[in-house]
């Protein structure tokens, strides 16, 4: 979904149904401030844009991408492929 998309909803946004969903995001996320120079924001948002997508959307695959690549790697994994 784009970033300025505006989600829909089946049923209305009453006060009651905004505040569980901001007691929920406050136990199950943890915002991260981020501050970029300029011309490495620039460079983000145009590789965003190329792939269709956010600048959050795209900074959180990266970050996604980077852990995934730096996980340990499981002893299981070499057993199966012969290593």
């Amino acid at each position: 979904m784009p970033e300025n998309a505006k989600k829909t909803y089946k049923y209305p946004r009453t006060d009651k149904r905004r505040e569980s969903e901001r007691r929920y995001k406050e136990k199950a996320y943890k915002r991260i401030p981020l501050d970029v120079r300029l011309e490495d924001y620039e460079l983000i948002r145009q590789a965003a844009e190329v792939e269709g997508i956010g600048v959050n959307t795209w900074i959180k695959a990266a970050i996604t991408d980077r852990l995934g690549a730096n996980t340990p790697e499981d002893p299981a994994d070499k057993k199966e492929s012969g290593e």
